[in-house]
């Protein structure tokens, strides 16, 4: 319950936060973090290995003979089916031009983008609950302002600057503008003005008395009819053909689960070829009717596989319906020798060309310890890439991944002989990696050391209680209950 969650939380909580790392701990770890290595790395590429390989046929049958059930030709499945596709179906529809300039015209507003007007307002504001008094000297003091205006004494920029002295006075812009937006009095008079910098006679609203005064016009936009003549065409070829695709994909799933042995029923009653297929295998294909996961699935399923009834109504993609039934069934059967051939020469090269690369690795370094640089290998040797990091750190890009790891856990000499190793890359070739300086820094502020101190102390306590979580388990008794689970 409640009670038992807020213990066993707060207990996660003590052991959390009673973690703590020393000062010499923590500087260790920066120094681990930060550090630089100097290395150099001998690359011995595996495709140049594979040119010198060859293998004989005595190899190849021998290996044929021990390892032939490894190679294996897949168990492919071949099926009828029907295709019932809305997009298909739409793009057999007539469309006169007449029905699409009418759906233009009836689809107008959805092609207009409306006019919009910025404009600037003064309002002298009315409360809802002023008296007639009120409401008769706030008419008086915006016809004032209006007859100002007109006259040309002040502009809106004048009134503007007075307008902290007086309360009820609102001076400003009210940006973009478009029908329905404001009241219909105010939108009336915003509407009816012509010309930027045209102002209106005083407008009441629920808010008080306006004059508006017109800043920019940006007349409406109607996109032209054949712009959108294409996407009309479909619009309505689509929405033509869903009365008849839903009655076909109703009849589809019920003349094919009715007659469950052949697609014959449904394929005249709705006029639809039945397709083949190519072979298909579990792993499916990038294209064709094996593109879709949904038919490889049910075509190795137990109902059309083993039982040869016709699949239930597979919907591939948005109102593209299939249904299938096995054709033709070939099981897993192991590659006769020449079909299994060339991609047994392969791994025979493949590995004669790792073998090769391992003993070329063990000549060289030895030779390294024996006293030989680098860049003395790197000459004498062809195909052999010498790469030179002066500063490696643990997330320098550009190297392949096994090679820095490798680098970080040599341990560097006391001796002039660098410390070295081998290992093998993300793409098959072989490398060796020789350390030959160490750079630690411990140089860090303030703010990043108390981050990595909190982050370390924190794994320190969750490692903690989640150790004596499973020290807890190992002495007691627990039964469970999987049946009540």
């Amino acid at each position: 319950g409640l009670r038992q969650a807020m213990a066993v939380s707060q207990l996660q909580q003590g052991l959390v936060e009673s973690a703590f790392i020393t000062d010499n701990s923590l500087t260790h770890l920066i120094e681990l973090q930060n550090q630089k290595r100097h290395i150099e790395m001998l690359v011995l590429p595996l495709d140049k290995a594979l040119e010198n390989q060859a293998v004989d046929e005595e190899e190849i049958e021998k290996f044929y003979k021990e390892n032939g059930s490894r190679y294996q030709n897949p168990e492919k499945v071949k099926i009828q089916y029907l295709e019932l596709n809305l997009d298909k179906l739409a793009s057999d529809i007539e469309v006169s031009n007449a029905e699409l300039e009418q759906a233009y015209q009836e689809r107008i507003t959805q092609y207009t983008i409306p006019e919009e007007r910025k404009a600037s307002h003064i309002l002298i504001s009315v409360p809802a609950d002023a008296s007639s008094e009120d409401v008769e000297k706030a008419k008086a003091r915006v016809d004032e302002l209006y007859d100002v205006l007109q006259s040309g004494t002040q502009t809106f920029a004048d009134i503007e600057s007075v307008a902290g002295d007086e309360p009820s006075l609102e001076v400003g812009e009210l940006g973009i503008i478009t029908k329905g937006m404001m009241e219909p009095s105010f939108e009336d008079a915003l509407f009816s003005l012509t010309e930027p910098g045209a102002i209106s006679e005083p407008v009441k609203t629920s808010f008080g008395y306006h004059i508006i005064k017109l800043d920019e016009i940006t007349p409406a936009q109607i996109t032209a009819f054949d712009e959108v003549k294409d996407e009309l065409m479909l619009e309505i070829r689509q929405q033509r053909a869903e009365p008849e695709f839903f009655s076909a994909a109703e009849i589809l799933a019920n003349l094919s689960f009715e007659h469950q042995d052949s697609l014959q029923v449904a394929a005249e009653a709705l006029g639809l070829n039945i397709q083949e297929s190519d072979w298909i295998e579990r792993s499916g294909s990038d294209d064709g009717i094996a593109k879709y996961p949904s038919v490889v699935n049910t075509a190795f399923g137990e109902e059309v596989l083993q039982e040869g009834y016709n699949s239930q109504v597979l919907e591939v993609e948005p109102s593209h319906l299939i249904v299938i039934r096995k054709l033709d069934y070939q099981p897993s059967q192991p590659l006769s020798l020449e079909e299994a051939r060339a991609s047994i020469e392969e791994q025979l090269k493949q590995q004669k060309a790792r073998e090769q690369l391992q003993a070329q690795v063990e000549d060289l370094m030895e030779q390294v310890k024996n006293g030989a640089s680098m860049q003395q290998l790197a000459d004498q040797e062809e195909n052999i890439e010498l790469q030179q990091y002066d500063a490696l750190e643990r997330n320098t890009p550009g190297i392949d991944r096994a090679a820095r790891d490798l680098a970080f856990r040599l341990t560097p000499t006391a001796t002039e002989t660098p410390a070295i190793g081998s290992v093998s890359l993300t793409n098959g070739d072989q490398a060796i990696v020789a350390v030959l300086d160490v750079n630690t820094e411990t140089e860090t502020d303030d703010s990043t050391r108390d981050l990595l101190r909190a982050t370390l102390e924190r794994q320190i306590g969750l490692s903690q209680y989640q150790s004596f979580v499973t020290s807890q388990r190992a002495q007691a008794e627990i039964v469970t209950y999987p049946d009540r689970l």
